[in-house]
Order: C-alpha cells, then sequence, then structure tokens
C-alpha cells in the first residue's frame, strides 16, 4: 500500500509538470529554442567538434527525455512577488529564446573552425524549423568540400646561430607535411 500511494504521488507530480505549458513565457512574436543539430556528410568527428561552437543551447533535458527545469519554471506565475512563484523560477530553468542572431555568429564561428580544419572552401547552412507552437530547432549542415594539406614547406632563416637552433629542435616539432 505505501509504494502505490509513493507511485500515485509521482504520476500525479509527473502530469502537473507535463500539463503545465512550456512555451508559457514565450512571447507571440518568439520561439522556444527546442533542439540543435549538426549534421555532417562525410566526417561526424567535424561535426562532434563544431558542436563546441554553438552560442545557444536548448533547455536541458533529464535522462534525455523531459525538459523537467523548464516545466519547474513554468509551473510558476507570472507574479514575482509571491514567494511560491520565486522559489519555482530558482529551481527551474528560465525559457530559452530562439535568437537569429546568435544562430548566424555560431553558423559563421563553424565555418571558421573548419577552415582552420583544412577545409578551406567549406561552408556551412542554417536550417531554422518550426516543430510545434512557438518553437523552433536549429540545423547546422557542414559541407566540408576537399581538404587541402600541407604537403611541404622551406623554412628560411637568415640568422646561422638562430637556423641551427631551429633546425636542431625541428625534430620535435608538431609540423610535418
Amino acid at each position: 500500500m505505501k509504494y502505490f500511494k509513493e507511485l500515485i504521488s509521482i504520476l500525479i507530480s509527473a502530469l502537473l509538470l507535463l500539463s503545465c505549458s512550456a512555451t508559457k513565457f514565450v512571447a507571440d512574436d518568439e520561439f522556444l529554442l527546442n533542439d540543435v543539430d549538426i549534421v555532417s556528410q562525410h566526417d561526424a568527428n567535424l561535426a562532434v567538434k563544431a558542436g563546441g561552437y554553438i552560442r545557444q543551447h536548448p533547455n536541458s533535458k533529464w535522462f534525455s527525455l523531459l525538459k523537467v527545469p523548464l516545466y519547474t519554471y513554468s509551473l510558476s506565475g507570472r507574479d514575482t512577488t509571491k514567494w511560491g512563484n520565486r522559489t519555482l523560477r530558482k529551481v527551474g530553468e528560465a525559457p530559452v529564446i530562439y535568437n537569429r542572431e546568435q544562430a548566424e555568429q555560431t553558423r559563421l564561428n563553424i565555418e571558421n573552425m573548419m577552415r582552420n580544419e583544412g577545409y578551406l572552401h567549406a561552408t556551412v547552412d542554417l536550417e531554422e524549423r518550426i516543430v510545434g507552437k512557438k518553437r523552433k530547432d536549429a540545423v547546422f549542415y557542414l559541407h566540408e568540400r576537399e581538404r587541402y594539406q600541407v604537403s611541404d614547406f622551406l623554412v628560411e632563416i637568415k640568422d646561422s646561430v638562430l637556423a641551427k637552433i631551429v633546425l636542431d629542435e625541428s625534430e620535435e616539432s608538431l609540423m610535418h607535411p
């Protein structure tokens, strides 16, 4: 009987959390950032590395399923003078509003990262998908194209003393053709 009561209370709590609107505090002309994806056709490691350049992340999820902190925040009312509303907002997580400028800056940062990796003609496309009422996904498509590599390099140093030091250390250098 004890476990039955606990199970019922957990189910009621879960229903309360899921019943509140996650977009309650999102204005009519704004969108909640639902998800950010990076799609690479050729190099999955490049997509993973590009993840570090994302400037705007969606609300966190528990067990990769539920945005419990967002739902907790959404349970609060608009009146911040009440203790209960302030507490729910502190415990919860405010909705992340999709920002087009941040997404464009992310796109440019990923393009620069790809150029630094040797993909000199790489491009990144940004697709914004509306995935529900007041929710938007951002998808970045990586187009790597040809990767350039240094095949040969020449070191010219006019000072003979400095040249000897550099050439002696060149075997330990990280720069190789």
